[in-house]
């Protein structure tokens, strides 16, 4: 905040406005201390007037209505988009803040305000920023005349940081006169500080000139000074002053930096008009309706008192006095000269009791009288009999919810006002972890993995370090090592540096996140669980539908599916592992389908290789048996002719190479039938391919093979008939 500087006021101006505001708040403060001793019972040691302490029974129900937990930080992205920088700095300053706020010093604070707000019509807190620093010492050497000198110097370094929430007792807390709180320019509070801590804070020159009293006792150890902590927001400074001291204990230019300047907030008012800040207990609309509960209870004690056995007897008649004192349970009393008894009506006519049937007529009425007023207090007060959970037996349901109707009614803003009260003081804490907050405490508070710019760079030199050597390894050799999948993921998550500048800077903290709080009321276990059923059948269903879309709207679907998962309160908790799921699925299907194997192709091939070996294997044979028959023709003819070896060697030549030429047709035509069985394999193989494209090119395919069939046939029958003609040639010669 920007301080005015023409704007110089001292001690003695700050200490006019405090005793300004006492004289105002003088009549309220008097009323406010009845109501408190009222609420304990304080009353004279020697009073024996008995009183019905509604104020206490109000207290105690309303109290729990109103608040019975500490509320939830509930800080999120304000605009429901796609925001993973937002969403993850909503998630660290909501972490942090839970932490604070989750303490028992929170929920104790917020109890004891509560019931000021209950009792004198206010309740305040004050938010402190708490650093802890270790002090460091550094041994600095220094060379003076050939001699070393050592000197240490101190520094200090942060250790520990906290938020303090310190509940503001309604004595204790002030502001200058205003009509609303938004005119209020100064508030304050005292802060009651003993000796020593005065010398530790302000110095041992301050604890001279202050005044020590006591506190709630005379014993020394519990005297306390008073010392005021002033915040002036139009000079945008603290000051701290005492009435004994003409000077400033202390003074800060702004320390905490706030948007609202002022360290607590608005405070919990029962009862304000437009032109006054004073609030009304709420004791007071009924105080009159108490007061006559008091006197009728008084009343009723003392018919009560007076309800008893009492009468007279005649004496003359022996044993009548031990009747009622001596107690003879089932036994007689003898008495003597029983025909004057009888004479005289018996025990009717010599005993007579004191008529209690007017007085007990009496107590009755008084007793409904009570009641009467007490239901007269109801309706002022707004708590109906369902509340505090008494009911008649023969109501039916929807005459109970019209009360608790009736009743919520007023204790629905009751409860809105204290959570009201419980997000401004969460909006401080929250305002004081992002601003004065170190980046090592927010990432220890929040413990969520995220890299910092310089890990992020480190991380993808060492990823493409490592597709460099994956490229030079020779194959089969094991890869070099990558970064698991964890680092990856988060290398396309935001880093600290953005999300720490995101936090810090008020202006885009304001317009990117929002912080509210849960009901500070006990929640419904049963509509919690209704709430993720809803959730959980919402989401299942919307899959199964979605599934059934073509590929081309999946995108589309994965959208509508966020869209709707951030409409639910319950949904914030899985929304990152959904976007996950749906980036990887997305990723998935973006890649290229791998080509599946023809299973009746790659039967046809086996089959075909199957064939080809059974065929080379017949000609192989084939051509043994030839060559045998060839050898044994040759070895036959050779020792029938041995006399006529001249004459016939140009026949067994002839034989010979007729023996030849047989076997090489023969092994060629085999070879021929084994190739071209093959080929129509293949071709059989390339048709059934050719057929899942189109039908046309099969066809062409087709009748490329048969031509080459033919002509392989036609060639084959060319050099078959060539053979011959050399053979016949031969024959000839």
């Amino acid at each position: 905040m920007t301080p005015d500087v023409s704007y110089n006021k001292n001690v003695e101006y700050y200490l006019k406005e405090i005793d300004f505001y006492e004289k105002k708040f003088k009549k309220w403060t008097g009323r406010a201390d009845k109501i408190v001793k009222r609420y304990t019972d304080e009353r004279d040691d020697h009073s024996t007037k008995s009183q019905f302490n509604i104020l206490w029974s109000n207290t105690q129900t309303l109290a729990p209505a109103v608040y019975s937990q500490a509320p939830k930080p509930n800080i999120e992205r304000r605009f429901q988009d796609d925001d993973e920088l937002g969403i993850i700095a909503s998630r660290v300053l909501e972490r942090g803040t839970s932490y604070y706020v989750d303490s028992d010093e929170f929920d104790y604070s917020m109890k004891q305000l509560v019931l000021d707000y209950l009792l004198v019509g206010r309740g305040q807190s004050w938010v402190r920023y708490l650093p802890t620093f270790n002090t460091v010492k550094e041994d600095v050497g220094e060379e003076i005349e050939g001699a070393q000198v050592s000197e240490d110097i101190a520094d200090e370094e942060l250790e520990y940081e906290d938020v303090v929430v310190d509940y503001v007792h309604w004595k204790d807390f002030g502001h200058s006169w205003a009509r609303t709180w938004e005119e209020t320019r100064m508030v304050w509070r005292k802060v009651h500080m003993a000796k020593a801590e005065v010398k530790t804070r302000f110095g041992e020159e301050v604890a001279d000139k202050v005044d020590f009293i006591t506190q709630d006792g005379d014993e020394i150890i519990r005297k306390k000074a008073c010392i005021y902590e002033v915040w002036d927001k139009v000079a945008a400074k603290v000051c701290w002053v005492c009435r004994d001291c003409p000077q400033e204990l202390d003074e800060l230019d702004d320390p905490l930096g706030l948007t609202g300047f002022f360290p607590c907030p608005k405070p919990l008012y029962s009862t304000v008009s437009n032109d006054s800040l004073i609030p009304t207990p709420f004791y007071v609309q009924y105080q009159d309706q108490a007061m006559e509960l008091d006197e009728l209870t008084a009343r009723i004690q003392g018919v009560t008192g007076s309800i008893r056995v009492a009468g007279v007897f005649d004496s003359s008649v022996q044993g009548l006095e031990s009747i009622l004192t001596s107690g003879y349970d089932d036994k007689l009393v003898p008495v003597e000269s029983w025909a004057m008894f009888a004479e005289k009506g018996g025990l009717k006519g010599t005993i007579d009791f004191i008529p209690m049937q007017e007085i007990v007529q009496t107590l009755l009425s008084l007793y409904d009288a009570r009641e009467r007023v007490k239901q007269d207090l109801y309706e002022i007060t707004g708590i109906s009999d369902i509340v505090r959970g008494s009911s008649k037996p023969n109501e039916t349901a929807t005459a109970q919810r019209i009360k608790g109707q009736f009743a919520s009614l007023r204790l629905d803003a009751m409860s809105a006002e204290v959570q009201r009260f419980g997000r401004d003081l969460v909006r401080l804490i929250t305002e004081i972890v992002a601003e004065h907050f170190s980046p090592e405490t927010i990432k220890k508070l929040s413990g969520i993995k995220l890299l910092s710019e310089q890990e992020k760079q480190m991380l993808q030199g060492q990823m493409q370090q490592a597709q460099q050597m994956a490229q030079q390894i020779p194959e089969g050799a094991p890869p070099p090592p990558m970064p698991d999948e964890d680092q990856v993921t988060l290398l396309e998550k935001p880093t600290w540096e953005d999300v720490i500048a995101l936090i810090n800077d008020d202006m885009a903290r304001s317009f990117r996140i929002s912080i509210e709080t849960d009901s500070t009321i006990k929640g419904d276990q049963e509509a919690d669980k209704q709430s993720r059923i809803e959730f959980l059948t919402a989401v299942s269903t919307f899959m199964e539908k979605s599934v059934m879309l073509p590929p081309e709207l999946q995108p589309l679907a994965g959208e509508m599916l966020m869209f709707g998962v951030r409409g639910f309160k319950i949904g914030r908790e899985l929304e990152q592992t959904m976007k996950a799921s749906l980036e990887s699925m997305k990723k998935k299907a973006e890649q290229p389908p791998q080509e599946q194997p023809n299973p009746e192709a790659e039967k046809a091939k086996a089959q075909m290789q199957i064939e080809g070996q059974k065929l080379q294997q017949n000609g192989q044979i084939k051509t043994q048996e030839l060559q045998q028959k060839a050898q044994s023709e040759q070895q036959k003819t050779v020792a029938g002719h041995q006399s006529d070896v001249a004459k016939l060697q140009g026949q067994q030549v002839i034989e010979q190479m007729k023996s030849q030429t047989a076997v090489q047709i023969k092994q060629m035509e085999l070879d021929s039938q084994a190739q071209i069985e093959r080929m129509k394999l293949e071709a059989a193989i390339q048709m059934d391919s050719i057929k899942e494209n189109t039908v046309q090119r099969e066809v062409k395919d087709t009748q490329q093979n048969d031509q080459a069939i033919t002509q392989l046939m036609h060639g084959q029958k060319a050099m078959i008939e060539a053979l011959g003609q050399i053979v016949q040639s031969n024959s000839a010669n």
